[in-house]
């Protein structure tokens, strides 16, 4: 697991950031699901295939599943809600969420066989299905939380991966659409009741660095917490200084590392072109010359 992949996970992981995901989702931003309706699952699913009359298990490990329990209309809907971090495009997701739903559903009709195989309560059609016509299973909803700042531009459902277009023959294919959270399709980020907002918003300015200035002005976006500046140095390379005693992080430090990037990308862009030296650039930039030239190499100058 990359290291992108570790941040994502290890944040959305937090339970307030996971309902926070799934209220805008689901409910448009009512608070619907609490911290205190999100229980741990275990994220493996396994499932055992027979392959010429022998046993195989299948494993697929998602990055965070949950239980959830919510109130509606006077009863209790139980779901498990699951959460895939892509910090880049994955063009084949449709199918990779398609088979964690799967093997979860298989896994939760396995559970209701074993159960009546214990208890010896069914009989005739319900028997040789192992399932009863009252059984019924857990919805899953998977949601890919997408930290990139490019377009996404993969697949949004299982059609959109097929070659054929014959619509005579695609009318009877079953499709699988995606859940996407993607930053920069967002119209409305108040919507959100925690930090995560906050980082969805500062992910949707991509890579226009002047635009950061402009969220940071914004009161709401002014301050992040520990856990999110961690996860924007990472994913889109800023970098906010950790406080040492103190959560908030004042985004406007971070603005100042960004404003000497610009500066230090024209000066290298100068030097590469043969506009300026590297005297000239090393002095302008306040570093020596062998450490000019060495942080040129890192940005590929």
């Amino acid at each position: 697991m990359g290291k992108k992949d570790t941040v994502t996970k290890e944040y959305m992981s937090n339970p307030e950031y996971f309902a926070d995901a799934f209220n805008y989702y689901l409910f448009d931003g009512k608070q619907t699901i609490h911290v205190n309706d999100l229980h741990e699952k275990d994220s493996s699913e396994l499932d055992i295939i027979f392959k010429d009359e022998k046993e195989e298990i299948v494993q697929k490990t998602r990055d965070i599943l949950k239980e959830c329990i919510i109130m509606e209309d006077q009863k209790y809907t139980y779901l498990l809600l699951g959460i895939e971090n892509q910090s880049h495009i994955h063009y084949a997701m449709p199918v990779k969420n398609m088979i964690y739903d799967a093997l979860n559903y298989e896994h939760q009709v396995s559970e209701k066989r074993k159960y009546h195989r214990d208890m010896n309560d069914l009989r005739g059609d319900e028997f040789l299905s192992g399932f009863s016509k009252t059984d019924k299973l857990k919805p899953v909803i998977t949601l890919v939380v997408y930290f990139g700042t490019k377009k996404w531009d993969g697949p949004r459902c299982l059609k959109d991966m097929f070659d054929a277009t014959n619509k005579a023959v695609l009318q009877y294919v079953s499709d699988y659409k995606l859940n996407l959270l993607i930053p920069n399709e967002i119209k409305d980020f108040s919507k959100f009741s925690t930090d995560f907002g906050k980082a969805m918003k500062y992910i949707s300015v991509g890579a226009d660095k002047s635009a950061y200035k402009k969220v940071s002005n914004e009161e709401l976006y002014n301050e992040v917490n520990d856990e999110t500046a961690k996860l924007l140095n990472k994913c889109i390379g800023l970098k906010i200084p950790k406080k040492e005693g103190g959560v908030e992080m004042k985004m406007c430090e971070a603005l100042a590392d960004i404003k000497l990037e610009g500066k230090l990308e024209m000066l290298f862009q100068l030097v590469s072109e043969g506009l300026l030296n590297i005297k000239d650039a090393s002095s302008k930039a306040l570093v020596t010359e062998d450490e000019f030239r060495e942080l040129m190499k890192k940005a590929g100058f």
